[in-house]
Parts: C-alpha cells; structure tokens; sequence
C-alpha cells in the first residue's frame, strides 16, 4: 500500500470518528470544531491547560480569551511599545527595551517590533566595559594625546601609546622656551621651522624640537638645560624642571 493509501485511510478513519461522535455523543458544533483542531493536530504552536482543558497557544502575541468548551483560543498580536517573541499562553506582551536610560549612553541598535525587542549598543566613542551583550552601560572611550596603540571599540576601552620620554617637560618649557633653547644649540632652523610646519600645534612642536635638541645634546642636554634657564632668569621653570629631574614631578602626578 502507498502513501497515499495510508493517508487516505487515516482521513476515512476521522471522518468516521467525526461521524460516530456527531450521531452519538451528544456534542454541539463548536465542541465537535475543537475536537477536530485537537484529532487533526491543528494547534500548530503547541497547546497549554487553562482550566482542565487544553488550550491552543497563541503565536507571538497575546492571549485575548482562553479556549472554553465552546471557543478556541482567541489569540491579539502585541501593540506598540510591547512585543512577544514565542508562541505563549501569557495575556499580557513584555514592554520594548529602552535605550533611553540616563546616563547610560546607549543608543537603539535594532528597532522593536510586535515580534523582536528592541537591542541596544553603545553610542560613538563609548565602549562596554563589561564586554557583555547587551551592555546595560557605556563608558567614555580614553582619549590619547600621544596617539593610541589599539583603537577603542564596542567591548574595548582605547590603549594609548606610552607617554614620551619629553612628556613631563613639554608643558613646562613651552614652545618659546624650547625655540630659544634649540637655537642657542645651534640647531639648523630649518629643522625648527619644520617642526613648526609639520605639527597641529604648539605642545606637538615642543616635544618634536625636544627630541631633535635631546638627540644632539646626547648626556648633556639634562645639564644645559638647567644651565639655559638658570641664565635667563626662568627659575619657575628651573624650579621644575629639577623636580622632574630628582623624580618627585613625576610620583606626584
């Protein structure tokens, strides 16, 4: 015997049994409806008790009205703001996450809709320090003004580039100051006025003509530069310097 043979067995069977109960037992239409969804398996999303009977679950949505002897199920999709993501026997949709927490800088990454809920990621230049999704708060990324190593991103905080060795004299001696001091080294203008072409601005210049006067100095630039300010009268700036050579500047910071 065929499929098709099998099947059509099974269907003449049904429909005897549909038959039998119609004329014996004494059955009204609805019920006789409900007992076809049940014998023919037509609770696609599974079934829940709610009263002593079997119920057929609602898709993603709600339950309106629970299954009685005489109705179905009667099923209502979610409205605005609330959604359902499974077949369910619940007569109430979870409400939409929100991404409008204070302080929390998040921003919607996915729309919520009666069927999804809304996700959320971190808005431009914050990152999740717990690393875990979804992230319920963003921190500010670091930012690096000596140009970073690793690139801040959605689960990882910036890794910045090691301070210079000129970091802790730059803001000291200022732009002026270190002018003056590489021309008193003889250093070729043309390096100075480069430096002053090729950096954004005056702290980048500083520690560019910095390194050039340190290269050229070698074990005497420690020396000379004590020398040059002490000469010119710059003892707040002398001041200082010394208190980064004995290393208490920079434990202090």
């Amino acid at each position: 015997m065929g499929i098709s043979g099998v099947y059509g067995l099974f269907g003449f069977a049904v429909v005897s049994l549909l038959l039998f109960l119609f004329l014996v037992v004494p059955l009204c239409s609805c019920e006789i409806m409900i007992l076809i969804v049940l014998i023919l398996g037509e609770c696609q999303d599974g079934t829940y008790e709610h009263k002593g009977r079997q119920c057929c679950k609602c898709p993603a949505g709600k339950v309106e009205k629970h299954c009685t002897a005489q109705s179905l199920t009667t099923c209502e999709p979610c409205v605005n703001g609330t959604y359902q993501n499974h077949a369910n026997d619940r007569e109430r949709c979870d409400p939409c996450t929100s991404c409008a927490h204070s302080n929390a800088n998040l921003e919607v990454d996915g729309q919520c809709t009666t069927y999804v809920d809304s996700t959320c990621k971190c808005k431009k230049n914050h990152y999740c320090p717990s690393g875990k999704t979804p992230c319920k708060i963003c921190e500010p990324c670091q930012v690096c003004p000596d140009g970073e190593k690793v690139a801040c991103s959605p689960t990882n905080n910036t890794i910045c580039n090691d301070k210079p060795k000129y970091f802790w004299y730059y803001s000291l001696i200022g732009w002026t100051t270190m002018r003056n001091l590489a021309m008193n080294s003889e250093i070729h203008e043309g390096k100075i006025t480069s430096c002053e072409e090729s950096h954004r601005n005056n702290v980048e210049c500083t520690i560019a003509l910095m390194k050039i006067w340190d290269e050229k100095e070698s074990k005497n630039a420690a020396r000379k530069l004590v020398q040059y300010l002490k000469k010119n009268d710059q003892n707040r700036k002398l001041e200082d310097v010394l208190k980064i050579l004995r290393g208490s500047y920079c434990s202090n910071e």
